[in-house]
């Protein structure tokens, strides 16, 4: 991993291309080639003059196909039309008593849509602008090279005779420039109208602004009277009810245009959302019951509404307000997301009964306050049934923790509704307390956090099991076989994803950003100060995902290379190991390239690296790099693998790991040994399995002298030839080595098939030796010697 440590080390500190290089960038390349001269002759003029007669006819063509204007000027309408009707919405709540922040935030996320239109429409009318700009300085080009013709003319005979196809091109080229001017200046007259919208798009975007610090200031301050107090008591008159009646029929009214205005959506929506549940209902019969995906099988329209809209959330996310959102269908967005999740978290997460009692509570208090949010319920009879929903919730929760306590639960879940209960309890005391805007606020921001989590945890499944059901149906056994390892893979990569959008979704939901553009923004823009080097989050965050794909491809390459394609060769294991090392090492180096390349780093800086590396090679590095150096070599030529049986330093044992600086070895006692790669290249290493595992053992055996010497012979090779371990080829010899001191020296040499089996074959030969012996009569003699004692000149 440590080639991944510094490809990441290396993307922090390596200084990205700035402002400096970005000056300097134009004068590396060499000046603009003049266009030679060509001789003015009446040959070059006839051809010059054809062929501005077919570029003046192509011009004709080209503007006269072209839609832009008539396309600005329906959609622009379109947009001017909304703006006017945004304005006195927002005039009315600046007028208004109590600001509706629910109201502010729905003409807020209009105004965004209103820019993105903006935008849209702008896109092409600019590049339109731009294209006539450069066909009137084309032509204008054009109108001083006739002139130098002209001038020609009067000193050039020839030329005289068509000069009145001069005149001609003069009239062409005055043509072609009016009839630029003709499309230019209504195109110019339409950019100045998309300025003043953007003008007043601003105004309006700075006056929600301001409503919307008012509104969170007013938050903090007690903006209603106490829930027993007689103001309060007053405002529930018939007038109350008569508002709430108003609201919830303007409520109706407005979603039923929306329908009516917006058919082809809700149908197209509709019906992606039936083909999504047969498809997940029918998939049921290709998937085992054990799998991730077969739990949302068991909910096919629960998983189809929910997945459709929350893609259609994710597209006017990233899409930076692409799909329009009528008023209140955000909320119904969220109503139906939450009841499409409700019947599947009971499958997938809830377990225990409280823990399910629990959920539906939250769910439906959730589903309360968003249908109260829809039909812009009074905020009077928001706060009774505020008051009440936490006075009950915190005595139902503190009876349900004692209960829980009582009969042995985890900790966790007793403590966690003990918690709900405190919450409920704190804001019992803000709506009494008169606070009722900030108890509303602290309430909505934590059921919506809770929802979003919800949400997003069962996105992350749901993606989680239609890749197991992908990997699953795909062909080809490498697929199958791996499919739990590349899921593993892709997770962390799914978590940071579904991670963020949570994120910014709280960031947004607890009002630190207006909006979750606004939020995405602000965490790309936040940077952390090194010295002189600004290193953002955005950076950090591509570094990251970068490099993590750098494994994830590696990982890929290894996987089919080991188990797809080598085996096919019919390669011995250390052999397709060390391709693998070369490859991964390759992928390493171009995927550090590439990703140095697309984060915009200056490629040349690395010369500047190369040396700084270099100066530290000399003076720590040298032992490192030359165990690299070694290591390569080893890859290269090979001389150990891994499997080898090997010897160095009176040590022997197995190649268990070859890396870049050390190989692991693996004693005959278990112990790992790390050796040093230059031990292997400037030792004496003796590889007793480089070309073949095949070994030859060697045992000695002594007889007493007067044994038959062709029985010894005899026995020794039927010995041989017994044991299954002993090769046939080459064949077991006995030879009778020399005369001893006390015994006639004979050894069996006999080949075996693995290094690993010689201990089991020496002792079982010896064994079997021993036993035929015995029945043989052939005595093994133990070391003699005669002992001669000499005292004064007489043996004893």
């Amino acid at each position: 991993m440590w080639p991944l440590g510094l490809i990441f080390v290396f993307l922090l500190v390596m200084p990205v291309q700035g402002a400096e290089d970005q000056k300097t960038f134009p004068a590396s390349f060499p000046a603009k080639a003049e266009k030679p001269a060509l001789e003015k002759n009446l040959g070059t003029f006839i051809s010059y003059m054809s062929n501005l007669s077919s570029r003046f006819e192509k011009l004709k063509n080209k503007i006269d196909d072209t839609k832009a204007l008539s396309l600005f000027h329906n959609k622009f309408f379109e947009l001017s039309q909304d703006i006017n009707n945004l304005a006195p919405q927002i005039l009315a709540l600046k007028s208004a008593p109590n600001i509706n922040y629910d109201q502010l935030k729905s003409i807020e996320s209009q105004l965004n849509n209103a820019e993105y239109r903006l935008k849209k429409i702008w896109t092409p009318l600019s590049l339109f602008i731009k294209k006539l700009s450069r066909l009137i300085n084309t032509w204008a080009e054009e109108k001083k090279e006739l002139a130098t013709w002209r001038e020609k003319a009067k000193h050039d005979e020839s030329l005289h005779l068509v000069e009145n196809d001069i005149k001609n091109s003069q009239k062409k080229i005055d043509g072609a420039v009016e009839l630029i001017k003709q499309k230019l200046i209504p195109a110019l007259a339409a950019g100045k109208n998309i300025e003043d919208v953007k003008t007043t798009l601003h105004m309006l975007n700075d006056e929600v602004e301001q409503l919307l610090r008012k509104a969170h200031g007013i938050r903090l301050k007690q903006t209603s009277s106490s829930i027993f107090s007689a103001n309060f008591h007053a405002q529930l008159d018939k007038n109350l009810w008569q508002t709430t009646l108003e609201n919830i029929s303007v409520s109706i009214v407005l979603q039923k245009k929306n329908i009516v205005d917006h058919v082809k959506f809700l149908f197209a929506l509709l019906l992606n959302t039936f083909f999504l549940a047969l498809i997940t209902r029918y998939s049921r019969k290709t998937i085992k019951g054990s799998a991730p995906w077969y739990s949302f099988t068991e909910r096919p329209v629960s998983t189809a509404f929910l997945v459709s809209l929350a893609c259609f959330s994710l597209v006017d996310f990233f899409s930076d307000g692409i799909v329009q959102i009528p008023q209140g269908w955000e909320t119904i967005k969220q109503i139906i997301i939450l009841l499409a999740s409700m019947p599947l978290c009971r499958v997938l997460l809830v377990a225990t009964p409280w823990k399910k009692r629990f959920f539906c509570q939250l769910a439906v208090v959730s589903l309360i306050f968003l249908f109260f949010q829809l039909v812009n319920l009074p905020l009077s009879l928001v706060y009774i049934f505020l008051y009440f929903i936490t006075l009950m919730g915190m005595f139902f929760y503190l009876w349900q923790s004692r209960k829980l306590s009582r009969k042995d639960e985890p900790t966790f879940g007793v403590w966690s509704l003990r918690f709900v209960s405190l919450v409920l309890f704190a804001l019992l005391i803000l709506i009494s307390s008169g606070f009722g805007e900030l108890a509303l606020y602290f309430l909505d921001s934590l059921l919506s956090t809770w929802v979003y989590a919800l949400v997003y945890w069962m996105l992350f499944l749901f993606t989680c099991g239609i890749l197991d059901a992908l990997f699953s149906l795909i062909p080809g056994t490498i697929a199958q076989r791996n499919s739990n390892a590349i899921i593993k893979s892709i997770v962390p990569v799914l978590i940071i994803f579904y991670g963020l959008l949570f994120f910014v979704s709280i960031l947004e939901v607890w009002s630190i950003y207006p909006t979750r553009e606004a939020a995405w923004n602000g965490l790309k823009s936040l940077s952390l100060m090194i010295g002189s080097w600004d290193i953002k989050t955005e950076f950090i965050l591509t570094a990251v995902v970068s490099v993590y794909c750098i494994m994830l491809i590696s990982k890929t390459v290894k996987s089919i290379l080991l188990q797809d394609i080598l085996p096919r060769k019919s390669m011995e294991i250390g052999t397709q190991i060390s391709i693998v090392r070369l490859a991964n090492y390759f992928i390493f180096i171009l995927g550090f390239i590439l990703v140095a390349y697309l984060l915009g780093f200056n490629l040349t800086h690395l010369t500047i690296f190369g040396g700084a590396l270099g100066i530290g090679i000399g003076f720590g590095l040298k032992e490192i790099v030359n165990n690299i150096a070694s290591g390569l070599i080893l890859l290269f030529e090979r001389p150990i693998k891994i499997g080898d049986i090997i010897k160095v330093e009176n040590e022997i044992g197995e190649v268990k790991r070859m890396g870049l600086r050390a190989t692991v070895v693996k004693t005959l006692d278990s112990a790992e040994i790390v050796i040093p790669n230059s031990d292997f290249i400037t030792g004496r290493v003796t590889n007793w399995t480089l070309e073949d595992r095949q070994i030859r053992i060697k045992i000695p055996v002594g007889v007493a002298y007067g044994s038959d010497i062709e029985k010894v012979f005899t026995i020794l090779l039927s010995c041989a030839a017994a044991n299954p371990l002993v090769l046939s080829e080459p064949k077991a010899r006995a030879l009778f080595l020399s005369f001893g001191d006390s015994s006639l020296d004979f050894e069996l040499r006999v080949w075996i098939h693995d290094f690993n089996e010689r201990r089991i074959v020496l002792s079982e030969l010896n064994n079997d030796i021993n036993n035929e012996f015995d029945m043989a009569g052939i005595e093994i003699p133990f070391p003699q010697r005669d002992l001669h004692l000499h005292s004064d000149g007489v043996n004893i």
